[in-house]
């Protein structure tokens, strides 16, 4: 199938993190796709963002108290009230999804606040003010089965033990459990998100002045040869 071009107008933006994507509007107003894919309006309930858009069209946003779903025309089919963290009294001005249950929610009014919120239950888990908000356009990087996350200058683990966790300035690339990976100018470095402090570890890298490495297995010998640009790797089975 040919890919569909949308041209968007200024202060229109494409949101692809939520199950199926769709385009802020402003005004209260989004544009998502009907089940046939063809793209329609839709105004959310005013003081609200929108949380996700399900892949059935169902529509989630959340204000400064309450969580919405709406049908796929924005129709509202239920609304729940949760408790929002001290010192915020507006919508929450960025939220991303870590799971299908979990959400993470950024504040900056009077203060930067971030918080993990149940959106089955309507409860904060937990809630910190973080040494900066991630931007939009940073990526979030989530590890659904040991419940930990990291964007930004931000780790989270929102299973036992749930708390944010400030991270050093890095380019975040991969998180696997407690461990996230990231580089620095100093070269790639691990964090572990299991401790109050995620301090940066630092590991020898391979430089180019080392011999290529010779690998024996079982069954064949390896062999790394380096040449001007190219790097080639040999194998030799023990029996032809």
């Amino acid at each position: 199938m040919a890919p569909t071009n949308i041209a968007l107008e200024p202060g229109q933006t494409a949101r692809t993190d939520t199950h199926t994507p769709y385009i802020e509007l402003g005004d209260w107003y989004i544009r998502v796709p009907d089940t046939e894919g063809a793209l329609h309006d839709v105004i959310i309930p005013p003081g609200s963002t929108v949380l996700d858009v399900a892949a059935d069209g169902t529509i989630t946003t959340i204000s400064a108290t309450a969580i919405y779903t709406l049908d796929n025309t924005g129709k509202v089919l239920s609304e729940k009230n949760f408790e929002a963290p001290d010192n915020t009294s507006k919508y929450p001005t960025r939220v991303w999804l870590l799971d299908d249950t979990y959400a993470l929610l950024a504040w900056d009014d009077t203060e930067r606040v971030m918080g993990v919120l149940n959106t089955e239950t309507g409860s904060m888990l937990f809630s910190g003010t973080p040494r900066t908000i991630p931007t939009a356009t940073e990526p979030l990087l989530v590890d659904k089965e040991a419940k930990t996350a990291a964007i930004g200058a931000t780790g989270i683990r929102y299973g036992t033990n749930g708390a944010l966790i400030d991270l050093p300035s890095a380019d975040l690339t991969a998180i696997h459990g407690t461990t996230v990976y990231a580089n620095t100018n100093n070269g790639p470095v691990t964090m572990d998100l299991g401790n109050p402090e995620a301090e940066p570890k630092t590991w020898p890298n391979y430089r180019t002045e080392d011999p290529a490495p010779v690998l024996v297995t079982d069954d064949a010998v390896y062999l790394v040869a380096t040449q001007l640009e190219n790097t080639t790797v040999y194998r030799s089975n023990r029996e032809q």
